[in-house]
């Protein structure tokens, strides 16, 4: 939470509650990305002040905003992208001064508000039973996304009986499909001798990791993925091919490219994925599956589509579906695996080397990102074997997204290792969050990927704008060392793959904040890649960008 004057009333609910379960975050508008995954806490804290929680689970999201909640519309934008159910309440003056652009009296535009204003004690107690209660079944229904719920200052200032009314939770809605269009997905899968399995966040949104993994062992076919899917489905299988799409494996470019039927599920086909939609997939039959009707032909137009919660259509699909073999085509993708591995430069500090040698060093750790170049390696190099252990911002790309997002799932996850990897461009715009991480003493681990320049942009610079590097060089002299160090975090700074050994261990011992500074090279760059508007067949990688130029 942020405070500030308006909400006095609402502090009173929280009395005598324990330190650890009120975070005061050091950046107002860092909230929406902090609070998204405080759920564990945030479900205390709705216990014990009596607000009803779902569950527990990373799914169900409560936050306090009590200062404008509307200066937060870009933490509101990124959760209705990455479809991330959250409760944000804010508060402000009065109902009759919401546009007279008063401090703290902004109206809120919103496409989930549910605004309450009226000070008679009946609405009150409509408020307490049926307002939270319908932003709750508001949260839950359908595609997930945030709902605001605005209180204006009179509101939290009067009193009435509280009665205590469990809301109704909201349940999967089956009725947009039918047992024909499982018959037909059903029929597509029998018939294609080449299929490829894409998943994206919403097989993670819905829980449905274990029937995924029924459903590709019965469908017998390669697996890719989307940024936000990572983990869905266990990212150390031997039929897992990895990221598909501009910074997508060759293996998945070209194994999609070449499939019959591609099952879709929970993908927004993104323009990252599909690169040149017109080339995209034209050999195959696509299969969609996804809660949301929108998404379906909004992109990309499908040969065939369930409407519906992803892990009730793929479990009634396992239910009809006969065991498949597809032995020689799996055989092709493992052969495409064997031509064009990921690999790590032997030499030199690199992100690659440092999320890889992460991923040997903490395993179980959750992984959190900034927006660039250490995101893509970052999904590239650490295997994700379980759901919502990537934290990251794919709807927005929102730099300065990681280190709030990090402290959260820290405080929500206190026996779990938490470590947010971060550009020095990202770290810039977040890295006073570092004080909220040293209060409440969480043990956080900040890898700062610090090649001095805007690293994403640089690259597109380099390849397509023929090395014309406007406003994106970042050597300006700050040291987040000594930064780091004057807000109460340890730190370190590296610049040789012995170096940062040392360091990660000393920051995996550490009990307080760490921040690790990692200098690498200004032209290090994300393999591989797509170029815009091309196919995702004609993937590239640092050889073959080389090969061309000479």
């Amino acid at each position: 939470k942020h405070t500030a004057g308006v909400p006095f009333n609402h502090h009173q609910l929280f009395a005598g509650i324990s330190r650890q379960f009120i975070i005061l975050q050091d950046l107002l508008y860092r909230t929406c990305y902090q609070r998204k995954r405080s759920t564990q806490l945030m479900g205390y804290i709705r216990k014990e002040a009596q607000f009803y929680i779902r569950n527990l689970l990373f799914d169900r999201h409560f936050m306090l905003q009590p200062v404008n909640g509307e200066q937060d519309i870009n933490g509101h934008k990124n959760n209705n992208q990455n479809k991330k159910y959250i409760k944000h309440v804010c508060y402000r003056r009065f109902p009759e001064r919401r546009q007279n652009d008063n401090i703290q009296d902004t109206f809120v535009i919103h496409p989930y508000t549910i605004a309450i204003g009226r000070t008679d004690a009946e609405h009150i107690l409509s408020f307490r039973k049926i307002r939270i209660s319908h932003a709750t079944l508001f949260v839950g229904k359908g595609r997930s996304g945030p709902v605001l719920v605005d209180i204006t200052k009179d509101v939290t200032a009067n009193k009435t009986e509280y009665i205590k009314k469990e809301p109704k939770m909201p349940q999967p809605d089956c009725s947009a499909f039918n047992e024909d269009d499982l018959k037909k997905a059903i029929q597509m899968i029998e018939k294609a001798k080449k299929p490829y399995i894409f998943v994206g966040g919403g097989a993670i949104l819905s829980g449905a990791s274990e029937v995924l993994k029924t459903f590709v062992e019965k469908t017998d076919a390669p697996v890719c993925d989307t940024l936000m899917g990572k983990g869905a489905y266990d990212g150390t299988s031997e039929n897992y091919t990895g990221m598909l799409g501009m910074h997508g494996t060759k293996t998945s470019n070209l194994g999609v490219s070449e499939c019959d039927l591609l099952i879709a599920i929970g993908v927004r086909f993104s323009d990252r994925v599909l690169g040149n939609p017109k080339k995209f997939a034209k050999q195959a039959k696509i299969l969609q599956i996804d809660i949301d009707p929108v998404e379906i032909n909004k992109n990309i137009i499908v040969n065939h589509s369930i409407i519906g919660d992803v892990a009730i259509v793929l479990g009634k699909l396992n239910e009809k579906l006969e065991q498949q073999k597809h032995t020689e085509w799996l055989s092709h993708i493992a052969d495409y695996q064997k031509m064009y591995p990921m690999t790590i430069p032997k030499e030199g500090l690199s992100g690659p080397f440092m999320i890889a040698k992460i991923y040997e060093m903490a395993k179980d750790a959750i992984m959190v990102t900034e927006v660039g170049q250490h995101q893509m390696w970052a999904a590239q190099y650490f295997k994700y074997s379980k759901p919502r252990t990537l934290l990251t911002s794919g709807g927005l790309g929102t730099m300065g997204y990681g280190l709030g997002a990090a402290i959260g799932a820290q405080t929500a996850n206190p026996d779990k290792q938490v470590i947010n990897i971060a550009g020095d461009g990202c770290f810039r715009m977040n890295m006073n969050e570092l004080a909220t991480a040293s209060r409440q003493k969480l043990p956080l681990i900040e890898v700062i990927v610090n090649n001095h320049v805007l690293g994403m942009v640089r690259q597109w610079q380099t390849l397509f704008y023929k090395q014309h590097y406007s406003a994106t060089v970042l050597d300006d002299g700050v040291d987040y060392v000594k930064i780091a160090e004057a807000m109460g975090a340890a730190a370190r700074r590296v610049t040789t793959q012995e170096e940062f050994n040392a360091a990660f261990q000393e920051a995996l011992e550490s009990k307080t904040p760490f921040v690790i500074d990692a200098i690498v090279d200004s032209d290090d760059k994300v393999w591989p890649m797509v170029a815009p508007g091309a196919p995702i067949n004609e993937c590239f990688d640092g050889k073959d960008f080389e090969s061309k130029n000479k």
